[in-house]
């Protein structure tokens, strides 16, 4: 969709009729979005640019069935915890081992799409090849009512967007978040995978400081991964993402890196602190750098920094 609409904007008027023939191919739905979004470009909506063109158009034509109360695989829907394009997360309970757990599920209306169903299988391979502290677990993965459904570790606390918006952290408080998103980013970098959709509302803060970043729906496997989970099929040659959180070779549907992670941690980074201390400056400007050469190369070099 981004993609789309990229492309679309940069063509005269007469001309974005027969490129959306084109591009949108009778899908009706897809095309009906794209319009949305060209109709409200001159006066976008509060907050649009902090979320995906994905999340808030499919909120409003395939809005969510609160299946709380509901019941499936030894698990009792609780109550909704969010929604976005990619799922509904519930908190749940798990009737077999009487703990709690989040489980997302893929909205009914796209269940029986078989690029989100396969972008829903993807993110479960991706989570359960990875091990570390800083990313959430994925325990199970089961049906409910026909529509696919990952259970995952639950997290007490509130995401990064909902403490920033409480003000702006303390340096030692941002850097400390930041070390940890690094140190996740480097676990999945190293296991092959590029996140590709850092962003505020995708890391986790725990009451005891913990830190996990959450939703490998866009992960992409590297060309130079040696690796990769059994099937593991990524999406190419699309401008996937936020848009506000995109590196410029994001942006453009490029080939992406590591580096491209760390683009988008240098913007939340940077949304964290406001620029208000000269040392993390020169660490959020190398992050920012439109050459991504001169970026840092990995998350262990920025953690050298950070420390």
């Amino acid at each position: 969709m981004d993609a789309i609409l990229d492309a679309v904007q940069d063509l005269p008027n007469e001309e974005r009729g027969a490129y959306l023939d084109r591009a949108c191919e009778g899908d009706s739905t897809l095309r009906r979005a794209i319009e949305h979004l060209l109709q409200s470009e001159e006066e976008p909506p509060a907050g649009f640019l902090e979320n995906s063109a994905l999340e808030d158009l499919a909120r409003e034509i395939a809005p969510s069935d609160d299946r709380s109360g509901r019941r499936g695989g030894g698990y009792r829907l609780l109550r909704l915890l969010g929604s976005g394009g990619m799922g509904d997360v519930y908190l749940a309970e798990d009737e077999r081992l009487g703990r709690q757990v989040a489980i997302k599920i893929l909205p009914g209306a796209f269940a029986s799409d078989p690029e989100r169903v396969r972008r829903f299988e993807r993110e479960a391979r991706a989570v359960s090849s990875l091990n570390h502290p800083n990313i959430l677990t994925l325990h199970d993965v089961i049906e409910m009512e026909g529509s696919p459904c990952l259970v995952l570790e639950f997290v007490e606390g509130e995401n990064l967007r909902q403490r920033i918006q409480h003000g702006r952290l303390p340096p030692t408080e941002a850097i400390d978040v930041a070390l940890q998103i690094a140190a996740a980013l480097s676990a999945a970098h190293q296991a092959g995978f590029v996140h590709r959709d850092i962003k505020p509302e995708n890391v986790m803060l725990r009451s005891d400081g913990l830190v996990k970043v959450l939703d490998f729906g866009l992960a992409k496997l590297q060309a130079s991964a040696a690796t990769a989970p059994p099937d593991f099929e990524s999406v190419s040659g699309l401008a996937l993402g936020t848009t506000a959180y995109m590196s410029p070779e994001q942006s453009r549907g490029g080939d992406v890196d590591a580096r491209s992670d760390l683009y988008s941690l240098g913007l939340v980074l940077n949304e964290m602190v406001a620029d208000r201390t000269p040392g993390l400056a020169r660490v959020v400007e190398r992050l920012l750098r439109s050459d991504r050469a001169e970026r840092y190369a990995s998350g262990e070099a920025l953690a050298r920094d950070l420390k």
